[in-house]
């Protein structure tokens, strides 16, 4: 029988981690073959005493506070499986994880995916998957050597939607912990596909947590975009460095170019130039920016929680709900030029009671006069 590992990464997570290693056990049902390790990265918490609690049914491995990619690191080098999983702290794994991941991975494949469910911290299903379009499957070394780490023709999920090959992960390991303190799975996903092909799973075999604590988006939105931009570069740089080592041929230039997070600084700037300092600005980004503070402008979500409205008539209601709490402009976001075509009452309200300021491949702008109050 294939052997697997199941390696959670803990960090400060003790509200659930006792549900994550729980799940994480639960594999050895379906699959006996699986051992689980648990790397606790130097948490101030009750994590420690959790994980201890579990005796000999788990792997503990204790270290000083390193970041992401050296508690990955630190698991792969104790663990013995064939196939490896890991596994956030406030994530979970379906009982049959493994016992899937095991059946689809041989020595042509490097990695398989899934979609992963959303759930809150009371482990209710929000009913969305991430990421919420098909997956990838197959060789797809060419969409890596021209479009980067990830991009339109190689998505994937987060790190708990993946499993791993011991033979691949044994070409790329340890991976550069300074870089790497938070989305290792940028390095892992971002060179899976030169060693081997992708194997996609349609069905969620594990949930992601969103509780308003995560790790990854506690920063100020300016932060959080510069150590992304500064990560995709890093993890760019790797990629090339491994892909000319097996003598391919990368469009490296490119993958800067076409970022999503080096756009994204681009657009917010430009936006920042463009609207004054101390307004209140109505965002549509169909929920990709998360950014409430932009440079010093308040950034309020045209409808509660970013969702789309049901037709016009709800768009209007929120666009009038925004103007009267402080709107001045409403600023329309790449990923979600759609709504203008799609909502044309909207759009049309726009265009002859506002004034257009600004429209570029990234962003349209509408200036939002006060109501009742029309444009000539």
């Amino acid at each position: 029988m294939t052997t697997a590992s199941v390696i959670i990464s803990s960090y400060n997570y003790a509200a659930y981690l006792r549900q994550a290693i729980d799940s994480a056990l639960a594999q050895t049902r379906a699959h006996p073959a699986t051992e689980v390790i648990v790397v606790d990265d130097g948490s101030t918490d009750d994590s420690p005493q959790i994980i201890r609690s579990y005796g000999g049914r788990v792997r503990a491995i204790f270290n000083d506070n390193g970041g992401q990619a050296s508690s990955l690191n630190a698991g792969f080098g104790a663990s013995r499986g064939e196939v490896i999983l890991f596994l956030d702290s406030d994530d979970l794994l379906e009982p049959d994880a493994v016992r899937h991941a095991v059946s689809l991975i041989d020595a042509s494949v490097s990695k398989a995916h899934w979609p992963v469910q959303k759930v809150d911290a009371s482990d209710r299903r929000l009913g969305q998957l991430v990421p919420n379009q098909p997956l990838p499957a197959g060789d797809l070394r060419e969409a890596v050597l021209r479009h980067g780490p990830r991009s339109d023709a190689y998505v994937w999920p987060p790190t708990s939607g993946n499993a791993w090959s011991r033979d691949y992960l044994v070409r790329v390991m340890p991976m550069p912990v300074v870089s790497y303190r938070t989305c290792p799975d940028l390095y892992l996903c971002g060179l899976a596909p030169l060693y081997g092909n992708v194997v996609a799973i349609s069905q969620p075999l594990s949930a992601w947590r969103v509780h308003g604590q995560n790790h990854t988006g506690k920063d100020p939105f300016r932060l959080r975009v510069e150590r992304y931009v500064k990560l995709w570069e890093a993890c760019c740089e790797d990629l090339e460095r491994h892909a000319r080592g097996l003598g391919l041929s990368p469009e490296a230039g490119r993958w800067r170019r076409e970022s999503w997070w080096h756009r994204l600084r681009r657009a917010s700037q430009a936006l920042a130039e463009l609207l004054p300092a101390g307004q209140t600005l109505a965002l549509v980004d169909d929920e990709t920016w998360a950014c409430d503070d932009l440079d010093g402008r308040r950034v309020m979500r045209l409808t509660p929680g970013g969702a789309p409205p049901a037709d016009d008539a709800e768009a209007l209601r929120h666009l009038n709900v925004c103007r009267a709490e402080g709107a001045v402009h409403l600023v329309f976001a790449w990923p979600a030029f759609w709504w203008i075509d799609h909502y044309r009452q909207l759009a049309h309200h726009l265009r002859a009671r506002g004034r257009c300021v600004a429209q570029t491949e990234d962003f349209v702008v509408f200036a939002l006069p006060p109501e009742g109050v029309g444009h000539g």
